[in-house]
């Protein structure tokens, strides 16, 4: 009876112990604009490992955080670090988008002087193109990333060339509503 009390006894003083050791983790959105979050998990990731060392701060400082873009991630930053194709999947290749990247882009709507605004329809053009096939080539995915207009290259020039897809100068294709003077 007593080695029973002290057993229970024991457990009870541990028990809250072992309960504020454990590692509380939660989901990660990387929230962006114009499409769904990315969300990362902690748990399918510390089911591989076990050990939070590998990531923190080896790659991510909890202390001075930032985002990285895709073109840094294929580099083998951030994600990239592991996510290059040999530790695990690669960032860089279009299959493996929809591993992160889940949901549907959405269109994007680009203020233009001296024109109603631009509609640039993710819903198209991803039924047709690979997401590689503009990103990073002719658009960089961070924020404050040049922003071309549709003369210059890389933009939607490159391709609305007349040949690839409908010339740039079919205006109300992308402006809708718009009257050329």
């Amino acid at each position: 009876m007593i080695r029973c009390t002290i057993l229970a006894v024991l457990f009870a003083l541990t028990t809250p112990f072992a309960l504020l050791a454990k590692q509380e983790t939660r989901d990660i959105p990387f929230r962006f604009k114009n499409a769904d979050s990315v969300v990362f998990n902690h748990d399918v990731h510390l089911k591989k490992y076990n050990n939070c060392k590998i990531c923190h701060d080896a790659i991510f400082d909890l202390k001075n955080p930032r985002h990285y873009t895709m073109v840094e991630m294929e580099k083998t930053k951030s994600c990239g670090a592991c996510h290059a194709g040999v530790k695990a999947f690669s960032v860089a290749e279009d299959k493996n988008c929809v591993r992160c990247h889940k949901g549907i882009p959405r269109d994007i709507a680009y203020k233009v002087k001296g024109a109603t605004d631009a509609v640039f329809s993710h819903t198209f053009h991803s039924g047709v193109y690979r997401c590689n096939d503009c990103h990073t080539k002719l658009f960089q995915l961070k924020t404050g990333a040049k922003r071309y207009t549709i003369g210059e290259k890389p933009c939607c020039g490159a391709c609305h060339n007349g040949k690839v897809a409908f010339s740039s100068d079919s205006c109300q294709k992308c402006h809708p509503g718009y009257k050329q003077p």
